[in-house]
């Protein structure tokens, strides 16, 4: 299992990277990530000293443990112990053994990226247990003012259009948002992020595919700001 993860954290190191050059110039101040994990999108886009304010968002308890030793002693860095959703409510996590998948969304156990997985993970079901957390909206975390310099990470494997809406009408206010997309039907309760952002007058200026090809990053701009 350390060994997936390690192969799976070096391809994401290039993959990090090339998000990170291409939105170097962008007018941003502060980042929210939602869905943190150990901090590998936090440890590369620290390094863009025109960010001001981070703000990371991670529910499950020895990722978010990792990520308070890791930048403990990074003031930028604000780290919330929190699932985020459209509303505040209790729900199940559940918890795979590859952690950086887990999800609030009930797996398709039909897939087959999920029986790969499954193998590949030396797993005896496609989730190793399920936990209740907390959900709270961004909406509740953000000021009603000044986000025009707000950058939006969301990678919740197949929540993302719920932490979208609950963002409520401040969605209107951020300018960019970077969404993980699951290229396959991994997740039984499929939205459309692409169609919900496009309503709200956001366009995809870039796409970035993950070195294993079963996920894509996507940069999403709002035309009116």
């Amino acid at each position: 299992m350390f060994i997936l993860e390690k192969f799976f954290n070096f391809l994401d190191f290039f993959h990090q990277k090339r998000i990170f050059n291409f939105t170097q110039n962008f007018d941003i101040k502060i980042i929210v990530d939602v869905g943190s994990h150990k901090g590998e999108f936090l440890s590369y886009f620290i390094k863009n000293k025109k960010i001001d304010k981070f703000y990371a968002f991670e529910p499950q308890i020895m990722p978010f443990k990792i990520l308070k030793e890791k930048f403990k002693n990074n003031k930028k860095v604000k780290i919330f112990n929190y699932a985020l959703s459209n509303k505040s409510a209790n729900k199940i996590l559940n918890i795979n053994k590859l952690t950086s998948t887990s999800s609030l969304e009930r797996v398709n156990e039909k897939n087959l990226y999920s029986r790969i997985k499954k193998i590949l993970t030396l797993s005896q079901g496609h989730v190793e247990k399920k936990v209740k957390v907390k959900t709270k909206t961004l909406n509740s975390f953000l000021p009603n003012k000044n986000l025009k310099k707000y950058f939006i990470k969301i990678d919740v494997e197949g929540h993302e259009i719920y932490v979208l809406k609950g963002l409520g009408k401040k969605l209107k206010k951020i300018p960019y948002v970077m969404v993980e997309n699951q290229i396959f039907n991994l997740y039984k309760r499929s939205n459309s992020v692409k169609q919900f952002l496009e309503k709200n007058n956001f366009y995809t200026i870039k796409k970035f595919t993950f070195p294993s090809f079963h996920t894509q990053d996507i940069i999403y701009k709002n035309s009116n700001l």
